[in-house]
């Protein structure tokens, strides 16, 4: 089809459509070539020898453009190195044009009719005595059947068709020739154009008006004209819609005060007040008695003040006596009473009333146990308060400084009798047993001498940093080779991790993400085991927490286990030839020997004995010096065969190398693999 050579041949040819590139600035004459692209539905292969290949990979109802790059197909690049490039997709009989950026596609014919998926068609165009003819029907018929149009170039064309022979015949109406033509096994593009003659007959022959297409797009508006003569007023429009409501005016003044309403109904009769008063008999509410008096509301309206009903108690106490209390040698006088004073040594609440706090003897005290350094624990502790006695103060130092603090403030000012609870707070900062003391003094509400209730407080700060696990068990590992295995560290508050050491020359120790990390909290450490002999080994990484502020620094020990083990082997460790026929030899048996890392691997090939021969193999071996080979870690092969002199059963035990730690110097390990074999 020589009209689908060069931009020329494009534009102006066959085709007769103006395409990208198809410019007085483009490319003329044959400097370039339309090319003609296959259509497949499965790529080929893709090499060397087609680099640069191009088809039109099909799919469901479109298809992509495909180069072969030499090793496989990729879409086909558009860009600003091949914008004058276009490629005629010949299944589809349209042109691809590269625009710069993209392939814009461009059919033969815009009355293209496709037939089928396959990979051929034919075009055309018709042609009258006046030029191009439109409208013209075209018959396609053989192998697959259909009809076309000329559009208004007078071009046509059949596409998708499969490969195989055809008629095509152009009918252009009385005042017109008719014309066919038949086209025997298309492959590819067929080209089939028709010119037609004027039959004379009524008419002319020329291209067949079809029906009005649709209106084009409107054009640009025209400059605006001069404005007209004012018309006649018109008609009063419609009212419009009501606007927004405007803001709200100011508050207007305050209107006349209304009426009194009607007096409301009579609520419900409420619960009457009771007060009852009996009398309280001596004791630790009135020491020489007195009336109780209790208050409350008599909910059941039975007129009686209940135990339930009871909303509040107080106390009027009868006063002294005059007359001097004489008390025994181991009694005290407390608000007139003798009190036995063995029975409250301390006087721990006054007047032989015993603290709750008491225990083993000793009133008053409060252990914290061990509490974590840079950590704080309160604990409460109940005060008693005589029967007019009121807590004046919280006294003593040792208890209220450092580590220690005592907060008396739910009993201050406190008025017995009763009890009330006060709270000591332990905040070690360093490690160690700690004491000290805190003194509840106790006053008479009517005034008088003050009583000292004393509370002993006591803790041990102490360090919880530690490592999970603790102790770390290796297993068997090979030597001169490492493993490493990681452990939990947690960290004290207030603490930071400093630095790691170890013991045992086979051990080593990293902090990981310990490194410079401050407590509270946990990281990660590691301890590393490098054998350097097959024998058990032990040793210890201590991870060091030294406090922030400064001060003594502790050590959390994590304890090591491991063996050293050597793993140099002869694989298989025996070898069965069968029968071999004498004077022959067999096929050769393959050993694979493993050599332990940092040992000499040492190999002196077996001098022939009862048949068995060393035949080859990847193990390095020097015949001048045997004993000096290689370093491991390293595996190889030999090759041993067996060639029997004479009938019978035959066994050998080669050592074929041995594994020193340096040229035999040290503990060695033979790799040996016994030999059997039966001459027939």
């Amino acid at each position: 089809m020589k009209a689908l050579r060069g931009w020329t041949a494009l534009c102006g040819g066959v085709v007769g459509l103006i395409i990208v590139g198809c410019t007085s600035s483009g490319p003329q004459g044959d400097s370039h070539v339309v090319e003609a692209i296959t259509t497949v539905t499965t790529l080929p292969a893709c090499t060397a020898a087609n680099r640069g290949q191009v088809v039109f990979l099909a799919s469901s109802g479109t298809g992509t453009l495909e180069t072969c790059n030499g090793t496989a197909f990729t879409a086909t690049v558009c860009g600003a190195t091949n914008i004058d490039q276009v490629l005629y997709i010949v299944s589809q009989a349209t042109f691809e044009a590269c625009t710069g950026s993209s392939w814009t596609a461009i059919p033969f014919s815009s009355t293209a009719v496709n037939i089928g998926s396959g990979p051929d068609s034919i075009v055309g165009t018709v042609a009258g005595p006046g030029g191009p003819l439109s409208g013209v029907t075209v018959t396609l018929s053989g192998n697959a059947a259909g009809t076309a149009a000329t559009d208004a170039n007078g071009h046509y064309a059949f596409t998708g068709l499969a490969n195989g022979s055809y008629g095509v015949s152009v009918n252009a109406g009385a005042a017109c020739s008719t014309a066919s033509a038949t086209l025997n096994n298309i492959t590819g593009l067929r080209e089939a154009d028709f010119t037609l003659t004027s039959t004379g007959k009524a008419g002319a022959c020329a291209s067949v008006t079809g029906p009005q297409g649709p209106a084009g797009p409107h054009g640009p508006a025209g400059p605006q004209g001069p404005a007209g003569p004012t018309g006649a007023t018109g008609a009063t429009g419609a009212t419009g819609a009501t606007g927004a409501t405007g803001p709200a005016g100011p508050t207007g003044a305050t209107g006349a005060t209304g009426a009194t309403g009607a007096t409301g109904p009579k609520g419900a009769t409420g619960a009457e007040s009771l007060v009852s008063v009996t009398p309280e008999p001596a004791g630790s509410n009135c020491p020489t008695g007195g009336q109780r008096i209790d208050v409350g509301v008599d909910t059941n309206g039975d007129g009686v003040l209940q135990t339930t009903e009871v909303q509040h108690t107080a106390y009027v106490c009868n006063g002294t006596s005059a007359a001097a209390t004489m008390c025994t040698a181991v009694q005290t006088q407390c608000n007139g009473l003798c009190t036995d004073t063995s029975s409250d040594p301390a006087n721990c609440g006054g007047c032989g009333t015993t603290c709750s706090v008491c225990s083993d003897g000793a009133c008053g005290k409060v252990n914290f146990g061990s509490v974590p350094v840079n950590t704080s624990v309160a604990q409460q502790f109940t005060v008693a308060v005589d029967a007019g006695y009121f807590v004046a103060t919280l006294l003593g130092t040792s208890g209220n400084t450092p580590p220690f603090a005592a907060d008396a403030a739910g009993c201050q000012s406190f008025q017995g009798p009763g009890t009330c609870v006060a709270v000591e707070t332990f905040s070690p900062t360093s490690v160690g047993a700690a004491t000290g003391e805190v003194d509840i003094e106790e006053c008479p509400s009517a005034g008088g001498p003050c009583i000292t209730v004393p509370v002993t407080v006591s803790g041990n700060g102490v360090l919880t940093g530690s490592a999970s696990p603790s102790s770390i068990f290796f297993g068997n590992v090979p030597v001169f080779t490492s493993t490493t295995q990681k452990f939990r560290v947690t960290v004290d508050t207030g603490y930071q991790i400093m630095s790691v050491s170890k013991s045992g020359a086979q051990y080593a120790g990293s902090l990981d993400s310990c490194a410079g990390f401050i407590g509270p909290g946990a990281c990660m450490a590691s301890a590393t085991f490098t054998p350097s002999s097959p024998a058990n080994a032990t040793g210890e990484v201590d991870i060091e927490e030294c406090p922030v502020a400064g001060g003594t620094c502790s050590s959390i020990p994590v304890t090591l286990d491991g063996n050293g083990v050597l793993i140099g082997s002869a694989t298989p460790s025996a070898i069965n030839f069968g029968d071999v026929p004498v004077n022959t030899k067999s096929a050769a048996q393959t050993i694979t020997l493993t050599v332990d890392s940092g040992y000499t691997f040492n190999f002196e090939p077996p001098v022939a004995q009862t048949g068995f021969i060393y035949v080859g193999g990847t193990c390095p071996f020097n015949p001048l010096m045997p004993f000096n080979g290689p370093m491991g870690p390293l595996t190889c092969t030999i090759e041993v065969e067996f060639a029997p002199a004479a009938p019978g059963a035959a066994m050998e035990n080669f050592n074929f190398a041995d594994e020193c730690l340096v040229e035999f110097v040290g503990p060695c390990l033979g790799l040996s693999v016994t030999l059997t074999g039966n001459g027939i």
